[in-house]
């Protein structure tokens, strides 16, 4: 059995093309944009992040999206669930075979002087509605490469992730991440998580 924490990092390199991740950019970049937040379970507050990333209002409780943007939304996140599949099959785990689902992907948007401080996934507003859980895997993937910054930072060093690629972890407080701040230009990417 893998014992190294680092073994349950997956990587897929090119899980989009280049060209495609073009096109979800240039759709996405002039969207309606809203202040991500982050909810306090200690204190059951949730707070806007003056620092950090923009979402993309989606189908994720937002209504009126373009219909080029929710076919992209939607065209990314069922090209997901393969990938899921390979990411439980190299764990190889015996004792864990299943998961119920994933949510959309979640478009985000980083600015100069944006960033993501170190944190783990214990995400709770998925599971606010019909949907029950926990969060036991985390999905990154990156749109663009034309900005400075914006490292993917995990065990204090960097997840080189290029346009195109995704890595999948588990969500949990044994693998705090963070996005360094953004010096130039604007980093999309995108997010899901499953349970």
């Amino acid at each position: 059995m893998n014992t190294d924490l680092k073994d349950f990092i997956y990587y897929r390199k090119n899980f989009l093309t280049k060209e495609y991740c073009k096109e979800v950019v240039r759709q996405i970049e002039n969207g309606n944009w809203q202040s991500h937040h982050w909810y306090n379970q200690r204190t059951d507050e949730i707070f806007d992040f003056s620092y950090g990333p923009k979402a993309l209002k989606n189908s994720q409780g937002y209504v009126d999206l373009p219909l080029d943007i929710e076919q992209t939304i939607t065209s990314i996140t069922d090209n997901l669930h393969p990938i899921i599949f390979e990411y439980i099959k190299d764990l190889n785990l015996e004792w864990f075979t299943g998961w119920e689902g994933y949510t959309e992907i979640k478009l985000l948007q980083y600015s100069k002087s944006q960033e993501m401080k170190t944190h783990c996934d214990h995400v709770r507003d998925i599971f606010e509605g019909e949907r029950k859980g926990i969060p036991i895997f985390s999905i990154i993937g990156l749109l663009n490469e034309d900005y400075e910054g914006g490292k993917l930072i995990m065990f204090d060093r960097e997840i080189k992730l290029n346009a195109g690629d995704l890595v999948i972890f588990p969500s949990n407080f044994l693998y705090p991440h963070k996005i360094s701040p953004v010096t130039d230009g604007v980093r999309y990417s995108y997010v899901s998580w499953g349970w």
